[in-house]
């Protein structure tokens, strides 16, 4: 499949997640429904991947040695973890912040909310690279 279908996936992944954050801030979604962080951790997580194999295979910028299997499943769980884990600091400090001025917000209920976020981050990212050796890759032979 060619690679401009690739390019296509990621915006759709990206633009979807986008759409949803938007109007799960304006209409307060995340407090109605606690599920949704989790599927917006997903998708991030699947974007990461994505666009990381993408970068890594496709856009010329790197030239890519290693087409096994494993690179790719390890390199989008490893860039979705790492995107991840700068959201969680992200969250943490926003909430630092906002408390030091005197508001309340609650990015970070505890420890197994950050747990679960984690989770669905890697989980998307796996994902990424199942659908990349799915679909895209017997492009690359």
């Amino acid at each position: 499949m060619p690679k401009r279908y690739f390019v296509v996936f990621n915006l759709l992944v990206i633009t979807t997640t986008l759409v949803i954050h938007v109007f799960a801030l304006r209409y307060f979604l995340y407090w109605k429904f606690q599920w949704l962080d989790m599927l917006l951790h997903f998708l991030g997580g699947l974007f990461v991947g994505s666009f990381a194999l993408y970068l890594y295979f496709f856009s010329g910028y790197f030239e890519s040695r290693h087409r096994g299997k494993g690179y790719i499943v390890t390199i989008p769980l490893l860039c979705a973890t790492f995107v991840g884990v700068l959201w969680e600091f992200f969250e943490f400090f926003m909430e630092q912040y906002v408390k030091q001025i005197g508001g309340t917000l609650i990015l970070q209920p505890g420890l197994p909310d950050t747990l679960a976020d984690f989770f669905f981050d890697m989980f998307g990212g796996v994902c990424a690279g199942v659908i990349f050796l799915l679909v895209w890759r017997k492009s690359l032979q």
